[in-house]
């Protein structure tokens, strides 16, 4: 945090100084101020392309607290599994896990699998605090089906649907003190780390 704060403070004194045309070219042909129009030119390049360099840094910096896990074809239909995953989000890692563990859906073990999965690679990859981490979010997404027959009375068919969906959960670290046992993360609440 206070190195993003440096980074800015920093862009912001270059950026005056650029404006101010306290800009000396510094190769010696020429040796003085550069020309307005050409001075504010490329303050504004420099500027631009330093805001979104620091942007970039800031949001690789967000990114790498984060781990996204996805199962993909997992039987059964996706309203189904969006009842299960809509309980675990803004909880815990740990808490969901035993939420997962002792529920009676269907759905539960996948969700379950994939979680583990993800604290896994949380720990052994990225290097996150396992206690600090929190589902961030889990969506559900539709997949394929498969059309099968069903049989019904005097002679007739009946078409059958077998239903796959998509599941992604993205685990977060957040602050220690942002954590509460029992109860559900707000992730619009101010942080200390933001």
């Amino acid at each position: 945090e206070r190195e993003r704060v440096r980074v800015k403070t920093r862009l912001a004194m270059w950026a005056l100084l650029l404006r101010r045309g306290a800009r000396w070219m510094s190769s010696g042909g020429g040796g003085g101020l550069l020309s307005t129009p050409e001075l504010v030119e490329s303050s504004s390049n420099a500027v631009a392309a330093a805001m979104k360099t620091a942007a970039a840094a800031a949001e690789q910096q967000q990114q790498a607290r984060r781990v996204t896990v996805h199962a993909r074809r997992v039987r059964g239909s996706p309203q189904r599994l969006n009842d299960v995953a809509r309980s675990i989000r803004a909880v815990q890692v740990h808490e969901a896990a035993a939420q997962m563990h002792l529920s009676l859906r269907h759905a539960a073990k996948d969700v379950l699998a994939l979680l583990r999965s993800g604290i896994a690679t949380a720990e052994r990859e990225h290097a996150l605090d396992t206690n600090r981490l929190v589902v961030e979010e889990a969506y559900v997404g539709k997949g394929r089906y498969l059309k099968r027959v069903m049989p019904h009375s005097k002679g007739r068919m009946g078409r059958m649907e077998k239903t796959y969906s998509h599941l992604t959960l993205v685990l977060r670290e957040v602050p220690e003190e942002a954590i509460t046992r029992g109860r559900r993360w707000n992730k619009r609440a101010p942080s200390s780390d933001a």
